[in-house]
């Protein structure tokens, strides 16, 4: 099983009982130690999610920015990529790939980094 969370500036520093009580006993009774990910760049919360979820890079699965400039309406659009601006496969296509039975739940991430 795999629990991927996500949360904005949560630093390993911060899974205490002090600051993160339920998380820190949680990950302390199954004796789960947390895999740190390094930052990615640019550091967005698309382009983030895109590399947690992808496993890759901007530079290959294309996500850059929040938004970006729409030439019709002559603004900056944030929030509003469709999915298919990910140029490449996320994890649970991988995972349902080899095993079709397995469930995903994917819940609070941008439009762009899910279908």
């Amino acid at each position: 099983k795999t629990l991927v969370i996500n949360a904005v500036a949560l630093t390993e520093s911060l899974i205490n009982k002090e600051d993160t009580p339920f998380l820190s006993s949680y990950l302390k009774e199954k004796n789960i130690f947390p895999k740190i990910i390094e930052p990615v760049f640019p550091a967005l919360t698309a382009p983030a999610q895109a590399t947690y979820l992808s496993g890759k890079g901007p530079a290959f699965h294309g996500i850059t920015a929040n938004g970006w400039y729409d030439m019709t309406y002559k603004e900056v659009v944030n929030w509003h990529q469709s999915s298919g601006c990910v140029k490449v496969e996320r994890i649970w296509h991988r995972l349902k790939r080899a095993d079709p039975k397995a469930s995903v739940f994917v819940n609070g991430f941008w439009q762009s980094m899910h279908d």
